[in-house]
């Protein structure tokens, strides 16, 4: 049932190693915890509380500049990756690459609370009383598949942590780091366990909906074997490498095999409530519109036009420029703007801020003497210098101009985001109407209100493009602020695109691209080698390069494009362009606010300072500074 329970396990301030022994939820008691069948499913649900929101705190956190830092890095992960930026810096945006940073400590901390949660569960359950053997041996199932989780995600991160199989004391936390291959060994062994659970359901796509099932299990070894495919390349071992992804193309077959499967409806209705249910979805994270069982994904995604959110979580414009034409044409802004290659924009590509602005600037200005649309057009001419502004602005056509580069495009770029200069609906807040708002820069009309007017971006000294995706449009799909939209741990289309990636790694071509043309013919794109030349893919790594494209699109905001980046190996190459710094660029070319900083341990998060300093046999992560 989608009410999950809500019983918060108590953990101490700085401790990633807790005693569930003794230290149990809020509401209930180590002694009543597992007495009894119902507080024993309360037990198994509550292992995936660390993914969701300890309160609606969409600000400053902790000091540093994170939203909510009290949950596993559900958003703030999705800032590392391609797609998505922030209106704060993520890690990388400090030059000083400090292992104490609280981005490092937060996520170690609510991955282990998961882990030992889990562990309680297994430890405990064979001992609850009116529980039948059948029960008990798919709740320990259940609970495996979270840890296995948990474990997996530590490893992408960390790159080999300490394993811990049952219940332990903060003074028991002493175990060295086991390795990378020792670690994804574990969620195998826990990932077969479940899978040779009989009774463990294949799906839960019905009653009792959404939770681990065999099928899950399934999704997350092949995940597991993809990584252990890496792993081999690294250490050069290419028989092992394809040995690993032809067990991964297994598993993901199995998911299948357990009912899971592409949705070949609308790309966007998993993503609302009325169409969450869906046979996309492997292992949601459950939320209900009921005050205390809602998700706040709402509040960071869309702006502050829609119920007070926030667009803390905004599209990159270099994601936003990677959609393809209709036809499956890379998209070039010169096609539609002759004059962006223009020298004085190749010499200052800020400039070209004039080919985003409104209609009407030296109308209103200097007709109406608006003060607003005076001090707005004062701005932009300003910036790129009246001269540009005199030469290149439309005062009647330049949102035409712009609409035209956005209005052949993959159709999925007009569903996941505000497309500029287009009318849109919101609910601007509770007990109000919903009114039509329009993106456009600059900003002059608020649009924070029921009355029509301009989107109300978070920060309005930079125009950046704004999600769609986990919007709510009315009121209805509020209660008290709360979204009651799941969000999606492992779903169909991410299994099933690195089903393609396995398939082409081990050379069968043709069953990779079929995948691929399956995915494209939902998004109502051309299949790739459909005899038109932008569409023709030959060899393993062009395909590899459309996978990619793919994934980056269909996974967006996601939170799982980071892992997928380092995976690949592409993470500093796509993002810096294999330079040591990079500035995010905006919508025109400008660049923004935060610098980005690499170095070569960037790959591997460290163990956080405090661990090393609480647990003296776990080795420090090299290149850190501790």
């Amino acid at each position: 049932m989608k009410k999950l329970a809500v019983f918060l396990f108590a953990v101490a301030a700085f401790s990633a190693c807790v005693n569930l022994d003794t230290v149990m939820p809020s509401q209930l008691g180590s002694a009543q915890m597992w007495t009894n069948p119902e507080n024993a499913k309360a037990g198994v649900d509550a292992i995936l509380n660390p993914f969701k929101p300890k309160g609606m705190n969409l600000s400053v956190d902790d000091g540093m500049n994170y939203p909510n830092l009290k949950m596993i890095a559900r958003h703030r992960i999705e800032n590392f990756g391609f797609n998505t930026g922030g209106v704060y810096g993520e890690y990388y945006c400090w030059a000083a690459h400090n292992a104490g940073h609280v981005t490092f400590s937060s996520e170690w901390k609510y991955i282990y609370e998961g882990i030992h949660i889990a562990n309680d569960a297994i430890a405990h359950i064979p001992g609850v009383p009116g529980l039948d053997d059948s029960e008990k041996c798919v709740y320990i199932a259940e609970s495996k598949i979270l840890r296995a989780l948990y474990y997996h995600r530590l490893n992408m991160l960390f790159r080999g942590v300490p394993i811990y199989l049952e219940p332990v004391l903060n003074t028991e936390c002493t175990r060295p780091r086991s390795t990378m291959r020792e670690v994804w060994n574990q969620c195998l062994s826990d990932l077969n366990d479940a899978i040779n659970t009989t009774d463990l359901r294949d799906n839960t796509l019905t009653a009792p909906y959404g939770r681990p099932s065999r099928g899950a299990a399934w999704a997350l070894k092949g995940e597991v074997y993809m990584w252990l495919a890496w792993l081999a390349k690294g250490e050069g071992d290419a028989e092992a490498e394809k040995a690993a992804y032809n067990e991964a193309i297994l598993c993901f077959d199995k998911v299948e095999e357990c009912g899971y499967g592409l949705w070949h409806g609308d790309y966007m209705a998993p993503f609302t409530e009325a169409g969450e249910k869906c046979s996309e979805m492997i292992l949601p994270l459950q939320f209900s519109q009921e005050i205390g069982y809602g998700d706040w994904t709402h509040q960071w995604y869309a702006t502050r036009s829609s119920f007070g959110a926030t667009s803390r979580m905004q599209p990159r414009a270099m994601f936003i420029n990677s959609f393809h034409e209709a036809d499956g044409t890379p998209f070039d802004f010169s096609t539609y703007i002759p004059e962006w290659n223009d020298p004085v924009f190749l010499e200052t590509p800020s400039k070209r801020e004039v080919f985003f602005c409104r209609d009407s600037l030296n109308y209103k200005a200097d007709v109406l003497n608006l003060i607003d649309w005076k001090v707005a057009r004062s701005g932009v001419s300003g910036r790129s210098t009246q001269d540009v502004w005199d030469t290149y602005y439309l005062d009647n056509g330049n949102e035409a101009r712009l609409k035209a580069c956005f209005a052949n495009r993959d159709p999925r770029l007009a569903k996941l985001i505000m497309m500029p200069y287009e009318p849109f609906v919101s609910i601007a807040k509770r007990g109000g109407q919903p009114s039509v708002k329009v993106q456009r820069w600059p900003y002059i009309i608020p649009g924070n209100g029921d009355i029509p007017g301009d989107v109300w971006p978070e920060d309005r000294r930079e125009f950046r493009y704004q999600y769609n995706k986990y919007v709510v449009h009315n009121e209805s799909g509020f209660y008290g602020w709360e979204s009651g939209i799941d969000f999606p741990l492992i779903r169909f289309t991410d299994i099933y695109l690195q089903k393609a990636e396995a398939l082409n790694a081990v050379d069968r071509f043709d069953e990779a691209i079929a995948i691929v043309n399956e995915i494209l013919a939902r998004a109502e794109m051309p299949a790739l080698n459909n005899g038109q030349p932008q569409n023709a893919v030959s060899g393993k790594e062009e395909l590899l390069e459309r996978i990619q494209h793919e994934s980056r699109i269909e996974l967006c905001a996601e939170s799982v494009n980071y892992f997928h980046e380092l995976r690949w190996g592409t993470y500093k190459k796509i993002l810096f362009n294999d330079q040591e710094t990079w500035f995010e660029e905006g919508a025109w070319g400008e660049k923004l606010t935060h610098t980005f900083y690499w170095e070569d341990h960037n790959w591997s998060w460290p163990v956080p300072s405090a661990e090393c300093q609480k647990n003296p046999n776990l080795e420090r992560t090299p290149g850190w500074v501790y």
